[in-house]
């Protein structure tokens, strides 16, 4: 992953954290009880969400025994890969997609150009020019 994209991965980490609440209701529902930095689901409040500090985000399943951040909880909820639960959260957030760099497109080597040959020469010049204009 290019620096770029990890940058972008943590300003929507960020994003996603500063709504962790409203995220919550949004999948989880109305929260069985509500501490000072902990909100809680189901019966005996083994679903547990951090919603204020340094971990806010984080959550953890106490039945299950499984936990993580929020682009987890997404997934668990809503099922799919991590790109979706990327898009989900983008959605969610209202943040645009990061913008990606064209992929470089290989070069064929199935014919050599020389500048030598005189057609060749023409049309290494034209291809240059057109580079030079894109």
């Amino acid at each position: 992953m290019s620096a770029a994209l990890a940058d972008d991965l943590e300003e929507l980490r960020a994003a996603l954290a500063a709504q962790a609440e409203d995220l919550c209701l949004a999948l989880l529902g109305k929260p069985a009880a509500r501490s000072g930095s902990e909100w809680r689901w189901g019966k005996r409040g083994s679903l547990s969400v951090v919603t204020r500090g340094s971990k806010r985000g984080l959550w953890h399943d106490h039945e299950a025994g499984t936990g993580g951040d929020l682009f987890d909880l997404i997934r668990r909820e809503r099922g799919g890969s991590f790109a979706e639960a990327v898009a989900f959260a983008r959605d969610f957030v209202r943040m645009p997609a990061a913008a990606r760099p064209a992929p470089k497109r290989p070069i064929s080597n199935r014919a050599k150009i020389t500048e030598a040959d005189p057609n060749d020469a023409a049309r290494l010049a034209r291809a240059r020019r057109y580079a030079a204009e894109a």
